[in-house]
């Protein structure tokens, strides 16, 4: 194709406006995208970000950032890109505003398909901080760059994780446009394993409340996440609750899209295995929408929001509580058709529940023992033992329980 071979061996006039006609062709149009990559546009365009002048490396790199759209085009991208990340580093370190510009996008569409080794390149090549100073343009589209840019590293987070990548992020969660704020929220996400008291410590968690109570639909999602996240690192339980976390949470449980919901429920789970948090987790109005979403969420959904109810069980008021929401029948139906974790969560739900002398008698006429039975024999080892456990509390001080335990088992219900 004529555009094609011109951005390969053209004039660097000619380059240019071929980058440049390629770009315009690619945007908003799927089958353009494919034909383009198809016809071979990559590899030229990724020369010239490598080795032309200065105009027609700004046109290349859009063109790029436009071609990946398709993620074929970003895998082939990121594979011929590996060879150009040491310039577009240099062109990083270039004060000229445009040019960091161009460098974060030229960036950003190569770490598009997430190819581990162009992430270690671009980490190693030290360009992190580079990237993080075009946030300083404040515009809208700087800001999304580079959230785009840290976020599409998260596999090296050890690597990016530095103080001001960090303060960067939280900066793009509060005020960035709502693609930043979610970007920022995932890559937040990402780093919490290795930088949760850094994060904490540049107020990311009010900033990701903020954005779990009023951010877009996916900023939402990803600060749940993100929050998620956290509550499994972070050694300071008091700081999330703190920063009102639990209703905006509980909130998005009720109110939010699958997706967002099922966050909100693992962002509940992580925080209900405190006593504390549990019963403010209940007065929250949690219970309700949790036990909704055991009973017709998404299979992850379902094992997160048993496992809240696990743990909300703990304490005598949220028992009665769980069980008045309607908690025991979904529970039960999990120990039979869920997937292996949420057989095991809801067995230990159900364990919990048993201490009430009531539910005993509700879990067991839900029809509990026959697939509590058979999980002692098929379930996970940690399945066996929950299920072992919740019928000997139904068996207890209760002869018809008890004898239903022994019948199901001769019966050798199940698989």
């Amino acid at each position: 194709p004529p555009l094609v071979e011109l951005a390969r061996i053209g004039t660097d006039d000619a380059k240019e406006v071929a980058a440049g006609a390629l770009g315009e062709l690619a945007e908003n149009n799927a089958d353009n995208q494919v034909s383009m990559a198809a016809a071979g546009a990559i590899p030229p365009l990724v020369e010239l970000v490598m080795n032309g002048p200065r105009e027609s490396k700004a046109a290349a790199v859009g063109a790029l950032g436009l071609l990946a759209n398709n993620d074929d085009n970003a895998d082939l991208i990121a594979d011929a890109g590996a060879r150009a990340i040491p310039p577009l580093v240099e062109l990083a370190r270039n004060r000229a505003r445009d040019e960091d510009l161009t460098a974060a996008q030229a960036l950003f569409a190569f770490v598009t398909g997430n190819h581990a080794g162009n992430h270690y390149s671009i980490a190693a090549a030290g360009t992190l901080s580079s990237i993080v100073d075009v946030a300083e343009d404040d515009s809208d589209w700087a800001k999304l760059m580079t959230a785009q840019v840290i976020e599409g590293l998260f596999l090296d987070a050890d690597e990016i994780a530095t103080e001001k990548a960090v303060l960067a992020l939280v900066e793009f969660a509060r005020n960035g446009t709502n693609r930043a704020k979610m970007s920022a929220a995932r890559a937040l996400r990402f780093l919490a394993q290795s930088t949760d008291i850094l994060i904490a410590a540049t107020g990311a968690i009010p900033s990701l409340v903020d954005l779990v109570m009023s951010g877009s639909g996916g900023a939402k999602e990803a600060a749940a996440w993100a929050l998620w996240r956290l509550c499994l690192y972070f050694a300071d339980k008091v700081s999330i609750p703190a920063a009102r976390a639990i209703p905006a949470l509980v909130d998005l449980a009720k109110k939010g899209t699958r997706r967002a919901k099922e966050a909100a429920a693992a962002a509940l789970a992580n925080l209900s295995a405190n006593d504390d948090h549990m019963v403010s987790i209940a007065a929250a109005g949690a219970i309700a929408p949790l036990v909704e979403l055991a009973r017709d969420g998404a299979d992850a959904a379902k094992e997160f929001a048993a496992i809240a109810l696990r743990n909300l069980a703990v304490n005598d008021d949220n028992r009665i509580s769980i069980a008045a929401a309607g908690a025991i029948a979904p529970l039960v139906e999990l120990t039979k058709s869920g997937t292996d974790g949420a057989k095991e969560r809801a067995a230990w739900a159900l364990l919990n529940l048993a201490y009430d002398d009531d539910n005993v008698v509700s879990i067991a006429t839900a029809g509990a023992i026959p697939p509590l039975v058979v999980l002692t024999r098929n379930g996970t080892d940690d399945a066996k033992e929950a299920a072992a456990g919740a019928l000997r509390s139904l068996a207890v001080n209760n002869v018809d329980n008890e004898a239903a335990i022994r019948a199901a088992k001769r019966r050798r219900v199940g698989p």
